[in-house]
């Protein structure tokens, strides 16, 4: 697993708190992550190409947290 820190589409939690707002993730199959997460009912909240070579998608944990998952080809 490979941990980021970036500047995200979405923001983080509207409060300001200790913690972890936003993680990163490297996925080989992003595609398949989600097709995945959207079957499970989790809604992606916004996708980015960042280069044509890297693409990522968004989510929220139950907490707010932002998951990033980003592939590179």
């Amino acid at each position: 697993m490979t941990i980021h820190a970036t500047t995200t589409l979405i923001p983080a939690v509207p409060e300001k708190h200790a913690g972890i707002t936003h993680i990163a993730i490297l996925c080989d199959d992003l595609i398949g992550a989600k097709l995945a997460l959207e079957a499970a009912g989790h809604p992606i909240r916004a996708e980015q190409r960042f280069t044509p070579t890297a693409h990522g998608i968004f989510v929220r944990d139950p907490d707010g947290v932002v998951i990033e998952l980003h592939q590179r080809t």
